[in-house]
């Protein structure tokens, strides 16, 4: 199953909008701190319009596509609880050293200052006596 269908049945408010939803935030709010308009079409070198983008704290879906004002929309809280549970159940596959050459998150905590905190994929704190960077 492709990517794009994976992504469609995680945030099934977006399925068949899951290409715009990519270019809109992660293309655009993840590397850009923006939302993009337009996205550039590689092979016919013509720019073609995406949905109007934001971020909504009021409605609990994680992602939604409004097709009738061509709007999509991302709540930060609730795509974060979603996307750490798709990875909470198969970490062995998120944890596994096939994925390259990447180490798992981990939180720098240079003066010990909360050791009731618990990161939500790897609860080791680094210090700097374990820091390895």
């Amino acid at each position: 199953m492709s990517y794009w269908k994976h992504l469609g049945l995680l945030f099934n408010d977006i399925a068949g909008n899951e290409r715009e939803f990519w270019d809109c935030y992660r293309n655009g709010l993840l590397h850009q701190a923006t939302f993009p308009q337009a996205k550039l079409d590689k092979k016919t070198l013509t720019w073609g319009t995406l949905p109007d983008a934001g971020i909504s704290g009021h409605d609990p879906r994680p992602v939604y596509f409004l097709p009738e004002k061509k709007q999509i929309f991302l709540n930060p809280v609730s795509f974060f609880d979603a996307v750490t549970n798709a990875i909470l159940k198969d970490f062995a596959t998120y944890a596994k050293s096939a994925t390259g050459h990447y180490s798992l998150p981990w939180t720098y905590d240079p003066f010990a200052a909360a050791s009731d905190f618990v990161p939500t994929i790897n609860v080791s704190l680094r210090t700097p006596a374990s820091d390895t960077l």
